[in-house]
């Protein structure tokens, strides 16, 4: 599972530290970036649920875009790739 968590969130590279700060986190923790961002990236429909979160009808694909790919977070992407 720690291969599939890890190819649906950020690298561990030179930007890292910029996302880390963006999602609130002092160190790059495989499972907890992929808990905050339920592995969503917008090159496909692919996301997950959690085991307390499967029942719930209100949290789908579009509210964690919503949450976490808004147009700052894109903006903020914009500026960590043409940081370096």
């Amino acid at each position: 599972m720690y291969i599939i968590f890890e190819s649906r969130i950020f690298e561990n590279n030179k930007n890292a530290d910029d996302w880390l700060k963006f999602y609130d986190l002092e160190e790059y923790d495989v499972y907890k970036i992929f808990r905050i961002t339920h592995g969503i990236t917008l090159n496909d429909k692919i996301w997950f649920k959690f085991d307390e979160e499967i029942n719930d009808k209100n949290l789908n694909r579009e509210y964690f875009l919503y949450k976490y790919v808004t147009p700052d977070a894109i903006e903020f992407e914009r500026k960590v790739s043409n940081k370096y």
